[in-house]
């Protein structure tokens, strides 16, 4: 708090903290109710955890159910509150998920019940908070934490971006070293990435920017250079027969019926790949 409010600034007066509370199915809920019923204009209720609040689970009673209890008895209080936020702490799981909403500890209960998901994870050497709610817009904004202050500050737009590019060059320095490309999991080994949800998501745009080129399902690898293959075609040497014929491409049809005779009658005579093309 002393990091917090600089310059030996007051503390808020409305401001409450207790170290210690019952649990919700122990007189919890209705300790919240009490002291929102002793102050003027409840603002907001954190809880940290939701581990160390919830009720405990009962045996014989289905995940999802618990879950699903452990949030609808705030989202009651404020139904009956106007104007008071019930922001509940809780923690995502190690295992990646293609949704990072999914990341969240135990069952779709919570988050299904919730109003509204605020998530804050670590990606391309920042931190992203991502939003999803009933009431408002899927949004996904960076972050810079402040030691010496203690506080967050949203970096904006260009930081979001910067961040974007810096994921594209990794992806682009890994692929370098594989001209034959990369599967999604070895570029994710790479570039040192877990989510493969947003992996596949910026591999989609690179290849739709033509960036990077998709070689077949799940693999990818960086355009080909068109200066070389416009050199190996250049390289071809035709005999003869084949020579260019300037402003007249009706000799071309003839070569290529002829070769084609000549190879059911089993002569050996190839189509040149620089016919092939007509």
């Amino acid at each position: 708090m002393t990091k917090l409010l600089q310059n030996e600034m007051p503390w808020p007066s409305k401001l409450t903290l207790q170290t210690s509370w019952r649990r919700a199915n122990d007189g919890g809920l209705d300790d919240i109710k009490a002291w929102c019923a002793s102050v003027n204009s409840p603002t907001a209720v954190l809880i940290d955890t939701l581990e160390k609040f919830r009720a405990q689970p009962k045996w014989g009673k289905q995940n999802y159910s618990t879950d699903h209890d452990a949030i609808s008895g705030l989202q009651a209080i404020t139904k009956c509150q106007p104007g008071l936020a019930i922001i509940v702490l809780h923690h995502n799981r190690k295992m990646d998920a293609e949704d990072p909403f999914d990341t969240v500890s135990g069952t779709l209960g919570l988050t299904g019940a919730a109003d509204t998901i605020l998530i804050m994870r670590r990606k391309a050497g920042s931190t992203q908070l991502l939003v999803r709610g009933r009431d408002v817009e899927d949004s996904e904004t960076s972050l810079q934490f402040n030691k010496v202050s203690c506080r967050w500050t949203i970096l904006g737009a260009d930081a979001a971006k910067a961040a974007v590019s810096n994921e594209r060059k990794q992806i682009i320095e890994a692929l370098t070293a594989f001209p034959d490309g990369m599967s999604v999991s070895e570029i994710m080994a790479a570039t040192e990435r877990t989510d493969r949800n947003a992996v596949d998501q910026i591999l989609f745009k690179m290849s739709r920017d033509r960036g990077i080129r998709r070689v077949r399902r799940g693999v990818y690898a960086l355009p080909q250079d068109a200066g070389k293959i416009d050199k190996k075609e250049r390289k071809v040497v035709l005999s003869p027969e084949f020579e260019e014929k300037p402003g007249d491409l009706t000799y071309l049809t003839d070569l290529i019926e002829e070769a084609d005779l000549s190879h059911r009658r089993g002569d050996g005579l190839e189509i040149p790949e620089c016919l092939r093309r007509y």
